[in-house]
């Protein structure tokens, strides 16, 4: 912490670094969700079931494997584009600034100092969708959904994870060094005995 505190070139609107210690962490136990479910189902499930577990006491660090991470894919179609008067160039500078997350400038108190965010990350494809690439004088818009085909879906990979024939999301769950495995093993089992899952979900 002292050496980074000492780096006196980051930009101005740049957030205070958050500097923490790593701790061991080694694995205890992994549940295998699988069943007769798309892959978004699945991968939704499991980050639920991994919000509940996280928020019990004793198990400070789970993650979700086995399934592919969330893409969203934008096809332009150059015919929509030349109908608009819209560049490729413009599409990609409104999708930009039309999903911005970041640092904003700060607010100083006698007490305290605020910072301030813009948060406009986009995250599903009906977002994307609504960016307006196109503002006319008569109140008419054109937005990325017009010009562009936009798929909320995943990365393409060869990742394929089965449990008996059955397509799997992956919890895998973690200890730190003064947590102790038997207690961390006991919460699992309690909570998958008393889980609700969808019909044709297992665990």
């Amino acid at each position: 912490k002292s050496e980074v505190d000492r780096i006196t070139s980051f930009p101005a609107d740049a957030e205070e670094p958050q500097v923490q210690e790593m701790t061991t962490r080694r694995q205890v136990i992994q549940l295998a969700l699988h069943g007769d479910v798309s892959e978004r189902t699945l991968k939704e499930l499991a980050n639920r079931l991994k919000d509940d577990l996280s928020s019990e006491s004793g198990i400070s660090y789970i993650s979700v494997g086995g399934v592919r991470d969330y893409e969203i894919s934008i096809e332009v179609s150059e015919d929509a584009l030349r109908t608009y008067g819209i560049s490729l160039d413009q599409v990609t500078l409104a999708v930009r600034r039309g999903s911005l997350d970041g640092p904003g400038g700060s607010i100083e108190t006698d007490d305290e100092e605020i910072l301030i965010r813009t948060e406009g990350q986009n995250y599903t494809g009906d977002d994307f969708r609504n960016i307006i690439l196109l503002a006319r004088p008569d109140g008419t818009t054109v937005r990325l959904g017009d010009v562009a085909l936009v798929r909320d879906g995943f990365q393409v990979s060869d990742l394929i994870t089965r449990f008996d024939g059955e397509r799997t999301a992956l919890l895998e769950i973690y200890r730190s060094s003064d947590e102790r495995v038997l207690d961390i093993v006991d919460v699992i089992y309690e909570y998958v005995d008393a889980v609700a899952l969808p019909a044709g979900v297992e665990i």
